[in-house]
């Protein structure tokens, strides 16, 4: 996780629940997610990344779901996508799947 604001303790309890047995960690010197990922990349190599901004709002399951994205074969990166900018989003204003 990366972001200069600090992370909700509830939400990091969720995050460290759904997360259960991988290597949770904080980097809150920066809001920049490309230094968060090199630094993650170098701290962790050849090994899976999913980083998170802090205090993001996660669905259900987004830990299970991205894992399991990341283990088909042929898959190098798995990037969640949102209703908050219309550029990631997959559905209309008010979708559901």
């Amino acid at each position: 996780m990366f972001g200069t604001q600090a992370a909700d303790a509830d939400w990091l309890a969720r995050v460290r629940a759904e997360a259960a047995g991988a290597d949770v960690t904080l980097d809150d010197a920066s809001n920049d997610a490309n230094a968060a990922l090199r630094a993650a990349a170098r701290a962790w190599p050849g090994d899976d990344l999913i980083l998170l901004y802090a205090n993001t709002s996660l669905p259900p399951h987004w830990f299970a779901r991205l894992t399991h994205a990341l283990a088909a074969d042929d898959v190098l990166v798995a990037s969640p996508l949102d209703n908050l900018d219309a550029a990631r989003s997959p559905l209309a204003t008010g979708g559901r799947s």
